[in-house]
């Protein structure tokens, strides 16, 4: 094992701009599942009774899941070099039949016609060592609707440079996930998709749109303060030692749709 580990917690909250933190000291030992060595950001329960906070525990990740909204409030995972291989991408997406049986199963039928792609929260870039462990990040439980350009060519770009980091020698932690309601997609705005699965919105505090990428000082600041106002994520955050902002925005002016 290396005597260092350098590692980075990628925290995604509106799929256009994210945040890395890195963490000069983690002990990843001190967890028994590495998906979660970071905690658990909104106290998820695999109890029936927190439908907008379930949590679902699998080998490849961990979520909390919203019967509510029928999306993920949040994926964590971890990725490593044994992580990464030659395996070719399954595209099986499928209904995730672990899920409560007196709960909506979401299919690939309620994206189709609608302008959103099927979006990956954990990647199955991140998941290729073995066929079950790629095919995993197809349950639709791991999806969210996401505009096509913001899926296919910023999304991406955060994907193959978080692998880049792995490539480099580095264990990444990540915690991805949405905020809001109303987003555009190839045929406009829409607040829900299918049987109600609900589209993450496309503003983020004071009308900032993160799309418009900027190296600006100020924006950054905004982000920043926006993210440790929202409800849990601010508490969360307060709970880690030695954590480093920085800001990285793939594709200038960038744009969701």
């Amino acid at each position: 094992m290396k005597n260092k580990i350098s590692t980075y917690f990628i925290l995604v909250l509106t799929s256009l701009l994210f945040v890395q933190i890195s963490f000069s000291q983690i002990n990843p030992g001190s967890s028994t599942d590495k998906n979660m060595a970071l905690g658990n950001p909104s106290n998820a329960k695999p109890d029936t009774t927190m439908s907008d906070n379930y949590l679902i525990v699998k080998q490849q990740y961990t979520l909390s899941y919203n019967n509510l909204k029928h999306i993920p409030n949040w994926v964590s995972w971890h990725v490593d070099s044994t992580n990464i291989g030659k395996e070719d991408r399954q595209n099986d997406f499928r209904a995730d039949t672990t899920l409560p049986v007196s709960w909506y199963p979401v299919s690939p039928a309620d994206y189709k016609n609608t302008g959103f792609d099927k979006g990956h929260q954990c990647p199955s870039g991140d998941r290729t060592s073995s066929i079950p462990d790629n095919s995993a990040t197809f349950l639709m439980t791991n999806m969210i609707p996401q505009a096509p350009k913001n899926n296919e060519v910023t999304w991406k770009n955060l994907e193959d440079y978080s692998r880049s980091l792995v490539a480099q020698g580095n264990e990444l932690y990540i915690i991805c996930g949405v905020y809001g309601q109303v987003g555009t997609g190839k045929k406009g705005a829409a607040s829900s998709i299918g049987h109600g699965v609900v589209v993450a919105c496309k503003y983020r505090g004071n009308n900032y749109y993160p799309g418009h990428c900027s190296a600006n000082a100020q924006h950054a600041g905004l982000f920043q303060t926006t993210l440790e106002q929202l409800p849990g994520i601010g508490e969360f955050l307060g709970k880690t030692d030695q954590i480093r902002f920085s800001y990285q925005c793939t594709g200038k002016n960038s744009k969701d749709y």
